[in-house]
């Protein structure tokens, strides 16, 4: 497993399993960006970074559970 990762569930089918995504540095840095300001900017610009990865766009898509963040497992929200 990578050390940074999100994981959650499709919003349309939320029985269908666990998705786990793995996140580079600058993706988890965008991730876990606390400033009010910035927060939604951040989390935009790591979701179109997964998409240049090749992965979906998670917004909308997915209901994020937990974060890995340096091999630490929390919950999301």
């Amino acid at each position: 497993m990578s050390k940074n990762s999100i994981s959650g569930r499709f919003v349309v089918a939320p029985d269908a399993g666990v998705i786990t995504i793995p996140l580079t540095d600058t993706q988890a840095r965008l991730a876990t960006d606390k400033n009010p300001v910035t927060m939604n900017d951040s989390w935009d610009k790591m979701c179109v970074l997964l998409m240049i990865d090749g992965f979906m766009d998670i917004r909308g898509s997915l209901h994020i559970d937990t974060i890995v963040i340096d091999g630490v497992s929390r919950s999301f929200h």
